[in-house]
């Protein structure tokens, strides 16, 4: 042939080729029968992306989990494969075939590499399986573990005896190393009757570090073999020195298995696993080469899984504190000394077990599982044609947020039955029947007992016996690992002591480091210095979050439990406790709830009345210059809600250029019960008071977390804001700025406040002592504080709940001449009277539906006031209905008016028109915009400044702006609208201007000027995408999102606003000062 000819062949060939690759690739897109499953394009065109990424380059595992958050439960990963979420598949794929549907089949040829003359458990067919499983489950039973117990603890033994070889030496230690050792050495006994001797001689035994430097090659030969047009590339891409390793393997178990055999089933009497494996070896047991193939696969089954449990335990435990904590405390008080410390005995540890659970979901030991086989099915809808690869990849299921709430996160809580006390009911939506780290079905492994057997049993020792930290050198451990069948691990290196007093051991651990040379990870340490505070009456340890760069102490104690006889009084000091360093990294409780209708009744217990808590959130700096501090006073009806507002994102979006301190006061009866007898033997308005102790904790202490005590600003919202605002005129401003030099008033809260004898709070006085079991009591208040609390929440939430729609039965009252809040705000705002220097103010354009029944008449308006404001009279009621006029709208003519007319929110609003918008109105109005124009007005004499703005964007409901500065931002509020709103405040709290803040930079904002030059900041959206959004007070309302929603921000007279708003706040300001003469 001559060379044209060739040439001419090779190019047909050529052509051929082409043609039918993109034939195939054509057939295997649009016309093959999984067609319809979604997935990535080039992987159902070709096996190579699947064989590349799981096999040679061990990155599938994570990016599978990719596919499913894109593609749905089902995802097509090959021509013939597919992934499911596990969510779906377990049972359907995995399980036993049941009502005489065809079975999934087991791929047999997964792990065969060659030879095929090793039959083991693993690739055999159903028949072969199922009679060596039943074999072997004598070997895993109960009863056999138990018996095993004795050499198990044997090698348990010597692990801890060389860990504490390891401790003295001061140096970082690879617990992957020595747990690899101990299982090795024990599953090693357990076959051949002989250990490995790993633990004794401190290193791996040929054969074990064979098994792992062949991990890669060994996936890759596994890959290549199943491809029959790649199998040429074998000695290509897998070395001499692999295949020699694979055969010296084979042989090495081959010659440990005779010796043992030949030693028959019970050997000096012991029992091991090959004792029932030759007990039984009758036509129904096993063949030589079915033992040769067992021994040789249950040498990693055995070990590698329990030692790669142990390690993410391990390392996913000193990444979370708390956890650590927790479960320190659960071993070490559970057992006297370490021999209490068996197999059964930790079966006990709930939280223990939560976190092996958890460890195993966050990084399990079998990354996926051996594919089925479709015999041509259809699963959750989808067929799936027949001779199609099955696989679940447990990690992706792990990891997918459909299937975990914050999947990311360690969080054993989400093991816990609810009746534990660490129980966290946000998991308990989770999708528990998906995590199944040992498999599922007729398949699942075998040696499972075993494993968690020698789980609980390493893991109790370990921090029984141990103090422990995770070296920086294994900072992001599981992320630089891949997967080859089995994960390829990389030393995890813990500095670990022997268990000492919380303070001991911080100052050992830094010593550790500095001895061993490991002076960046000493400094790391020295650096937790910063984070512990010692307050004089406690030590607290906070955390540091490297992401927002806040240093953050959560469940910071500022006052003495107000228990037993200081309840209803003033806040005490706390008590001087132990020099044990407090973890400040959870949340205290919150205090005792209770709501009003439309509420639902809250149940006793709600909280604890030990609440007086607080959290700093402050940023890590290198200057010594101290930052401006924030203080936040939550909402709630001055009845419920606590204080675990996150503050990082206000923080963040101004630079980190201040520190945060939320805290918690106590509610409804417990803070705001009122009577002579309290104002006799207590203290009147509690709630009020824990509020300025915590101001004045702040006074003390701050300056230990890097905030200046005289750059103060006090903010709330809603009854937070309405505290503060009596916190501005306590004492008829006398105060001035001792505790603070700054307000930030968002929907300042004012209820109807009474005298403190006045009627109306000796009626819920009297209801509240008689619901307890108090009436008959000659000494009413004593036998009220010797109740127990579960009798006192109740009596407080049924009192709540017997209130009037929207209203808490307890609030702030006015006090005599000398007390604290002496005077009705009204009053002390118009005189000026007021404590600080600056005060931002804002309110929501619709602060009323949430907190109003149905009114659809005029009978029904005047009896819902005569409820929401007892005091006012006939006349005032004439002049508030003069005021508030009946418009001739329809409860359809619904929407957000312009502020300016010709209609305005007297007539109409997003969710009501009509006589229901006129109650919504003059609820708002009366109890929170007016307040909050009152407060503006006090600001504006003796060189003090406000400004004052208003949160319009849809639907601007009471609370609704919350989210706005704190987050989460909902999807009507654009990141280029919240950023700007909480860069607002963040001027303010800095340098006492929010004018100044980066988006109004086309916008003078004047201050709230008396004499009625009242202006304000309207903060609006515009454009968008419309939607419908359904509210919490049953309607639904039009909404706009992304894209296109901009910033609508303009400068309106306030007193004008509305239909001459100021001249209703002034009408109202007339009715609460005749209030406090008929009070």
């Amino acid at each position: 042939m001559s060379l044209h000819q060739s040439l001419a062949a090779t190019l047909l060939l050529f052509e051929i080729a082409v043609v039918y690759a993109v034939g195939l690739a054509i057939y295997r897109v649009y016309f093959h029968p999984l067609r319809k499953i979604p997935g990535p394009k080039h992987y159902a065109v070709s096996g190579l992306p699947l064989a590349i990424e799981n096999s040679f380059r061990g990155l599938f595992t994570k990016k599978v989990l990719r596919f499913h958050e894109k593609y749905g439960d089902i995802v097509r990963t090959g021509p013939n494969h597919v992934s499911m979420n596990g969510t779906i598949g377990w049972p359907e794929v995995f399980g036993h075939s049941r009502g005489g549907r065809p079975e999934f089949s087991h791929w047999h040829d997964f792990y065969q590499i060659g030879d095929k003359s090793h039959q083991s458990l693993f690739p055999a067919d159903r028949e072969s399986h199922r009679r060596q499983r039943r074999l072997l489950a004598h070997a895993f039973s109960d009863a056999a573990i138990k018996e095993q117990e004795a050499l198990i603890k044997q090698y348990v033994d010597k692990l801890f005896v060389q860990l504490r070889k390891e401790a003295a030496k001061k140096e970082p230690v690879d617990m992957l190393k020595w747990y690899n050792f101990t299982t090795f050495d024990i599953i090693g006994d357990l076959v051949f009757g002989e250990p490995f001797h790993c633990l004794d001689n401190s290193d791996y035994h040929p054969w074990i570090a064979m098994i792992f430097a062949g991990i890669r090659a060994g996936s890759g030969m596994m890959a290549l073999l199943k491809m029959p047009l790649l199998r040429w590339a074998l000695p290509l891409l897998v070395s001499k020195e692999d295949i020699q390793r694979r055969n010296e393997h084979k042989a090495m178990s081959k010659v440990k298995t005779e010796r043992r055999t030949a030693l028959g089933p019970t050997p000096d009497g012991r029992k091991d696993i090959m004792t029932y494996i030759l007990r039984h070896n009758d036509e129904k047991g096993m063949s030589h080469e079915e033992i040769l193939g067992n021994s040789d696969a249950l040498i990693v089954a055995g070990s590698e899984t329990t030692a790669t449990a142990l390690s993410g335990l391990t390392y996913w435990i000193t990444t979370n504190p708390q956890a650590l904590k927790n479960v320190q405390e659960e071993v070490r008080a559970a057992f006297r000394s370490e021999e209490d410390i068996t197999m059964v005995s930790t079966g006990q540890l709930k939280y223990l077990n939560a976190c092996l659970e958890e460890a195993m979901r966050m990084y399990p030991p079998v990354v996926e599982t051996p594919p089925r086989i479709s015999p041509g099915e259809y699963v959750n809808g989808h067929y799936i044609a027949q001779g199609t690869f099955i696989t679940i990849h447990q990690w992706a299921v792990h990891h997918n947020p459909n299937n975990f709430a914050q999947p990311d996160t360690f969080k054993p809580e989400r093991w816990l039955s609810p009746d534990h006390p660490l129980y966290d009911p946000q998991f308990s939506a989770d999708k528990k029947g998906a995590f199944q780290p040992f498999s599922f079905g007729p398949r699942n492994c075998i040696g499972k007992n075993l494993a968690y057997a020698e789980l609980r049993l390493i893991a109790s020792r370990f921090f029984w016996n141990f103090d422990i930290a995770l070296h920086p050198e294994s900072n992001n451990w599981p992320d630089q690992q891949r997967v080859f069948t089995l994960w390829e691990k990389i030393p995890l290196m813990q500095v670990i002591l022997m268990k000492m007093s919380p303070l001991r051991r911080k100052f050992a651990l830094t010593a550790f480091c500095l001895l061993s040379g490991q002076a960046a990870f000493a400094a790391s340490l020295l650096n937790l210095q910063d984070l512990i505070v010692d307050l004089g009456y406690g030590v607290y340890r906070g955390a540091y979050n490297s992401t927002t760069h806040l240093d953050i102490w959560k469940g910071i104690r500022y006052a003495a439990p107000p228990v037993g006889d200081l309840r209803w009084r003033a806040p005490a000091a706390p008590v001087v406790s132990s020099s044990d360093i407090v973890d400040a990294i959870e949340f205290a409780p919150g205090c005792p709830q209770a709501a009003p209708a439309p509420f639902p009744v809250i149940p006793a217990p709600s909280g604890s009345e030990d609440c007086l808590f607080l959290n700093v959130y402050a940023p890590r700096r290198k200057e010594k210059a101290k930052l401006p501090v924030l203080v936040w006073i939550h909402g709630g009806g001055y009845g419920f809600g606590n204080g675990q507002q996150d503050m990082t994102e206000i923080i963040n979006d101004n630079g980190n250029s201040f520190v945060a301190v939320s805290i918690q006061y106590r509610l409804g009866a417990f803070g705001f019960l009122s009577s002579t007898e309290i104002q006799q033997d207590g203290s009147l308005n509690a709630g009020i008071l824990d509020m300025s102790f915590a101001l004045q904790w702040v006074q003390d202490h701050i300056d230990q977390f890097g905030g200046d005590k005289s750059r103060v600003t006090v903010a709330g919202q809603s009854a937070g804001a309405g505290g503060v605002m009596l916190l501005g005129i306590a004492k008829n401003g006398a105060l001035g700025t001792s505790l603070f030099s700054n307000i930030i008033a968002a929907s300042p809260y004012l209820p109807p406040q009474h005298k403190f004898d006045a009627s109306a709070p000796t009626r819920q006085y009297e209801s509240f002592f008689t619901r307890a079991g108090c009436a008959n009591s000659t000494e009413t208040l004593s036998c009220l504080r010797s109740k127990d609390s579960i009798t006192l929440q109740t009596a407080n939430s049924n009192v709540n709940a017997a209130n009037s729609y929207g209203h808490w039965a307890f609030a702030p009252v006015t006090e005599p001449e000398s007390g604290f809040i002496n005077t009705h705000p009204s009053d002390s705002l118009a005189a000026g009277l007021v404590n600080g220097e600056n005060i931002l103010v804002g309110n929501n354009a619709n602060e009323g539906p949430l907190l109003v029944p149905t009114i659809d008449s005029t009978s029904a308006l005047q009896a819902w006031m005569q409820g929401a404001f007892p005091s006012v009279t006939s006349t005032e009621f004439e002049a508030i209905l003069a005021a508030y006029p009946l418009s001739n709208l329809t409860n359809n003519d619904t929407f957000a008016t312009t502020g300016f007319g010709p209609v305005t929110a007297l007539t109409t609003s997003l969710f009501a028109s009509g006589i229901q918008q006129r109650a919504y109105n003059i609820y708002a109005e009366a109890t929170f915009v007016c307040p909050s124009y009152w407060l503006s007005g006090a600001f504006t004499t003796n060189n003090r400044t406000a400004f004052h703005y208003q949160y319009s964007v849809p639907g601007a409901l009471h609370g609704s702006d919350v989210t706005a500065y704190f987050g989460p931002a909902t999807p009507s509020q654009p990141r280029s609208f919240t950023t700007v709103f909480r860069q607002i405040w963040g001027q303010f709290v800095t340098a006492a201007n929010p004018a100044t803040a980066k988006g109004l930079t086309n916008l003078t904002w004047p201050t709230w000027e008396k004499d009625g030059h009242g202006k304000m900041l309207n903060l609006n959206i515009t454009g968008g995408v419309p939607s419908s959004a359904p509210q919490l007070t049953g309607t639904t309302i039009t909404e706009y999102t992304d894209p296109g929603l901009q910033n609508h921000f303009t400068v309106i007279n306030a007193l004008e606003w509305e239909g001459n708003r100021g001249a209703r706040c002034e009408l109202w300001r007339s009715i609460a000062s005749k209030d406090v003469e008929r009070n």
